[in-house]
């Protein structure tokens, strides 16, 4: 656990000063240590499935005010988004041995696109006062 998140945070991403980093480290080291090194898709879907879920509730948290107990559901999406984005990058060809940090642009596409529901959410919530 602790090669995935020492003193400073070496989880792949450039500048780790920023504060949603040191969530992402800790929800990575959490996943390796369940499901072990990224180096299979069955680790690669836990991971993703651990860190989608421990960053949505981080986000759910903010959101119960704007949403109430939809806001709930966010972790359970995230989860299922993340795992959906590394079984995507694997499919398409991305040597997921080679322990990449992230998923692949495919990847990220089909991420983004299951995410695209909060805007629209946050969207019905502020037009109907909740």
């Amino acid at each position: 656990m602790s090669s995935w998140c020492p003193e400073r945070c070496q989880c792949g991403v450039e500048d780790d000063s920023a504060s949603w980093n040191r969530p992402i480290c800790r929800n990575r080291a959490l996943a390796t240590a369940v499901a072990g090194p990224p180096a299979t898709l069955g680790a690669l879907l836990v991971q993703g499935a651990a860190c989608g879920f421990g960053l949505g509730a981080a986000q759910a948290g903010v959101l119960f005010g704007r949403l109430g107990t939809r806001a709930l559901l966010w972790p359970v999406l995230l989860a299922c988004a993340w795992a959906l984005g590394w079984a995507v990058t694997a499919a398409v060809g991305v040597r997921i041995e080679d322990g990449w940090t992230v998923f692949g642009s495919t990847g990220a596409l089909v991420v983004t696109a299951l995410t695209a529901v909060l805007p629209l959410a946050l969207r019905r919530a502020a037009s109907r006062g909740r």
